[in-house]
């Protein structure tokens, strides 16, 4: 079914809101802003409403540490929803083929009626957002671990999607 012309703005409303919080968020954490992308088409795993892509050296040798295999850009799913949680649940398991984490990004008050679910979100290897659209507040209320995305062939369509793969070098470190 397609969307409503007028639930569609709300909801790119909604991600712009929030890609802007989420920018001042990550800025704040020393983070760095690669590329972001609204309504990602990803064949076969659905559309993210935003993808964050950075690139940040401390992030990624921690990751180098734990696994022996990393992909060169650090890749964050987010799945907006107002209302059928369950459904955004869902999608954002999918995102987990081409992100190292996956979020459901709720209003502030319905995210505190799905607390009672934090072990499926858990057991999902998903994160749960509250977002106060009004005051542009971000709440991360499950945190899921930074993971190798499950398929690398849909992490590649996902940076050929958003033009991002292409030979990247990690940086060494300076002596």
């Amino acid at each position: 079914m397609l969307r409503s012309a007028r639930a569609l703005q709300v909801n790119i409303g909604i991600t712009r809101a929030f890609e802007r919080a989420y920018l001042s968020h990550a800025a704040s954490k020393g983070n760095l802003q690669i590329s972001s992308g609204r309504e990602v088409p990803i064949a076969g795993f659905g559309i993210a409403d935003l993808v964050w892509v950075r690139r940040n050296k401390n992030d990624i040798e921690a990751f180098a540490v734990s696994q022996t295999v990393i992909l060169p850009h650090l890749v964050t799913a987010f799945e907006m929803k107002i209302a059928d949680w369950q459904k955004g649940l869902s999608q954002a398991v999918r995102y987990r083929f081409f992100a190292y984490q996956s979020f459901l990004v709720l209003p502030a008050p319905l995210a505190e009626n799905v607390r009672a679910f934090i072990p499926l979100f858990k057991a999902s290897g998903v994160g749960l957002i509250a977002f106060n659209q009004v005051s542009g507040s971000i709440q991360i209320l499950i945190r899921p671990y930074t993971v190798k995305p499950l398929s690398e062939r849909a992490y590649k369509v996902l940076c050929d999607t958003i033009s991002l793969f292409r030979e990247s070098k990690v940086d060494a470190p300076s002596s």
